[in-house]
């Protein structure tokens, strides 16, 4: 079924944005009805775990970590859920994906990927593993130009846009 109504998502913009363009950058929006191609050759899946669909993001992370990929996961349900998310990936971010994003790709670059990737004033003792901590959060004033491009523009009714940083817990 396809959405009606609908935004284009930010921070899969946002992390294409971030991407070195070395490398190829794919995006999928499930919410528009894009299909998973799991016979992928990508190295990295990247995931956006939302509460309401995560058993449908673990299971898309659980088939590909399957096949050898790399599986990094973030968004609103990682940060609520941190080591739920860490069972069914390589590496889970928690809070603003633009200063762990980078990282994470210079840490599979150098096969140095910690557990747990963390940006903000978040407690990361109780983490079960290796972490990466930044303790601030970054500010907007020098995030790249969203790869809007990377996705079809006609399907979305609105579009999305960073105007302040938001809900800090």
């Amino acid at each position: 079924a396809r959405a009606t109504g609908s935004v284009m998502p930010l921070a899969p913009c946002l992390l294409a944005a971030l991407t070195p363009r070395e490398h190829k950058v794919s995006l999928v929006d499930m919410f528009m009805g894009d299909g998973v191609d799991y016979e992928s050759d990508s190295d990295v899946i990247a995931l956006t775990v939302r509460t309401p669909l995560a058993t449908i993001a673990y299971d898309i992370a659980d088939r590909f970590l399957a096949r050898g990929k790399k599986v990094l996961l973030g968004g609103p349900h990682t940060f609520a859920f941190p080591e739920e998310a860490k069972r069914h990936a390589t590496a889970v971010a928690i809070g603003e994906g633009e200063e762990l994003w980078p990282q994470m790709l210079r840490d599979i670059q150098h096969d140095h990927l910690k557990q747990f990737y963390v940006c903000g004033p978040y407690p990361v003792e109780r983490l079960p593993g290796s972490v990466h901590h930044v303790k601030a959060r970054p500010d907007l004033e020098h995030l790249p130009f969203m790869r809007r491009d990377l996705l079809p523009r006609g399907r979305y009714t609105m579009d999305s846009i960073f105007t302040t940083r938001g809900c800090p817990n």
